[in-house]
């Protein structure tokens, strides 16, 4: 990892453990600005740890990041089977992980943009 970014935002996410998620987030600089990212990439993991193997990643595909381009944003998304695959323990009760995204330049530096807890709660109106 680079020092390029030594701004990491945290960002507690919750999700329902049937149904898809998905959620935007968009790449500022210092002023308040978008950072363009055009040409980069995003990865993300989520672990019951930080070493632990993950749950749901961008690199077994259970995940899926955009990048936006000139705008700065970054979608991460996770289908409903792979939300009900993926943590199939918070269907029953709510669990606790940890996730982060990294962004990757074209030359394959890299720096994480963005770090937290991921809790996945029970549906109450699935069955």
């Amino acid at each position: 990892m680079s020092d390029a970014n030594p701004f990491v935002a945290t960002y507690n996410e919750h999700a329902d453990a049937e149904v898809a998620y998905s959620r935007s987030f968009t790449h500022l600089d210092e002023e308040g600005d978008p950072v363009a990212n055009t040409g980069m990439t995003a990865v993300m993991a989520i672990r019951r740890a930080y070493n632990t193997e993950p749950a749901a990643s961008t690199g077994d595909s259970t995940i899926t990041c955009t990048v936006g381009g000139a705008n700065g944003v970054v979608t991460a998304s996770i289908t409903e089977a792979n939300m009900k695959a993926c943590f199939p323990e918070a269907q029953y009760t709510v669990m606790e992980y940890v996730y982060d995204i990294v962004l990757r330049t074209a030359g394959e530096a890299t720096f994480k943009l963005i770090t937290g807890t991921f809790t996945v709660h029970p549906t109450a109106s699935e069955t």
